[in-house]
């Protein structure tokens, strides 16, 4: 029996039907061992962390909740996503991750497109990554899709550590323990550079105090050889000029008994002229 025209109708409906027919997935991996991922459509959480499949388009965000997210994924990493078929040159599928504040880093967080566009996607590994919007106008890390029905994969940690806070806390706990140790060492080194130095201190003063107890006793010492040095000085000076005295004294008796001889000589001369001078006139 042939088909009647209502019968065709219905068969090309249901071809274009399914030729026309728009289907997206996102799905979730979760490497971080802890957290739950939220999938937020329409302000509603439609799912936390199992695969979602709609049949059409799918504009939402997506979030790994650890304790400090707000619905919209304030204060953690935020995905925003509009999964859709492209009806015109540049309209399909686009994918961005966004840490406009107060969005922040709390996981490393990366996605990649399947079943289409294979392997296209990006990651943030940290807070200062180049491949999330920190401003409106950082438009350049947008991944874009241009294949029919193409699905999401959202991954969180996605090089299997654990969040990035972790990560962040444990390196700032290693820093931190670093950092304590050298100050340690720094305030030992301090401390045996300050006992050195208050040694130091002690030994000057030590020497100050004996050279003061030791300095007067010098002095002492000192002024006593001074004053042997002047008595002595004053002894010689004295028998010198006695020895002189005796000298002179000796030198003027000995001047004075010569001129005694030679007066005395010269009187015995004079008597015997006189008397031979009386014996001549007598003789006449």
């Amino acid at each position: 029996m042939a088909p009647t025209f209502v019968q065709l109708a219905l068969s090309a409906f249901l071809a274009a039907s399914l030729v026309s027919a728009e289907s997206h997935t996102i799905s979730f991996t979760n490497n971080c061992g802890k957290g739950t991922p939220q999938l937020i459509i329409d302000g509603q959480v439609v799912s936390n962390g199992t695969a979602y499949t709609n049949d059409g388009v799918i504009n939402g965000i997506a979030y790994l909740q650890t304790g400090p997210c707000l619905l919209n994924g304030e204060n953690c990493a935020l995905m925003e996503f509009n999964m859709a078929n492209p009806v015109v040159a540049g309209g399909g599928s686009s994918v961005d991750i966004s840490l406009i504040s107060p969005h922040a880093l709390n996981v490393p967080i990366g996605f990649n497109y399947y079943n289409g566009c294979d392997g296209t996607g990006s990651s943030c590994l940290t807070d200062t990554c180049h491949t999330a919007f920190f401003e409106p106008d950082d438009n350049q890390v947008q991944v874009a899709c241009q294949t029919d029905n193409v699905d999401l994969m959202i991954t969180f940690c996605p090089s299997g550590s654990s969040s990035s806070s972790d990560d962040s806390s444990s390196s700032t706990s290693v820093a931190a323990s670093s950092a304590a140790s050298t100050q340690k060492a720094a305030t030992t080194s301090s401390a045996a550079a300050a006992t050195s130095t208050a040694a130091a201190v002690t030994s000057t003063a030590s020497s100050a105090d004996d050279s003061a107890a030791t300095s007067p006793v010098k002095h002492v010492a000192a002024a006593t050889s001074v004053e042997s040095t002047a008595t002595a000085s004053a002894s010689a000076s004295a028998a010198s000029t006695a020895a002189t005295t005796r000298a002179s004294s000796k030198t003027c008796k000995a001047k004075a008994a010569a001129r005694k001889r030679s007066d005395q000589s010269a009187a015995k001369r004079a008597n015997s002229w006189h008397h031979r001078s009386r014996n001549a006139r007598a003789a006449f």
